[in-house]
């Protein structure tokens, strides 16, 4: 329940209109909501991947294609949304979070450049490295975008 809370309160900051709606929150929420769906897509698919793997070798395959029409499109508008909030926060913002959240993008980067890299690779051993850095970046990427609060 403390991360429910947690997300409406983040999507609650921003210039509020005569019904409580704001801009800025709705881009929050969203941002959010897209991280979720990726971060947890690709934990979900780090739990599955060995039991589909037992289950036939054309199982984890079809699954990963699935996955794909979901995760690309959530990782596109998470990258979105943060260069929005990124463009609406700029000029009010110190030095310190500027060059966190530039870094925060260049493991966006790194991220995607992983899990496309995951895709094409055909060796078993290289896949398995390339969905752990993905994971292990989604997570940092998100416990750097909590530390910025954004």
């Amino acid at each position: 329940m403390t991360f429910i809370a947690t997300i409406f309160a983040e999507a609650g900051k921003g210039a509020e209109n005569a019904f409580g709606w704001s801009l800025a929150g709705t881009r929050n929420l969203l941002h959010l909501i897209f991280v979720m769906v990726w971060v947890g897509g690709l934990v979900l698919m780090g739990a599955l991947a060995p039991v589909a793997a037992k289950l036939g070798p054309d199982v984890a395959p079809k699954l990963a294609k699935q996955f794909s029409r979901v995760a690309w499109p959530a990782f596109a508008l998470a990258v979105i949304t943060g260069l929005w909030n990124m463009g609406s926060n700029w000029e009010d913002s110190t030095t310190g979070w500027k060059v966190g959240l530039l870094i925060k993008f260049g493991l966006v980067a790194l991220s995607g450049v992983a899990t496309w890299l995951h895709l094409k690779v055909e060796n078993r051993k290289q896949k398995m490295i390339f969905a752990g850095l993905t994971l292990l970046l989604a997570i940092a990427i998100v416990v750097l975008g909590i530390a910025l609060g954004h």
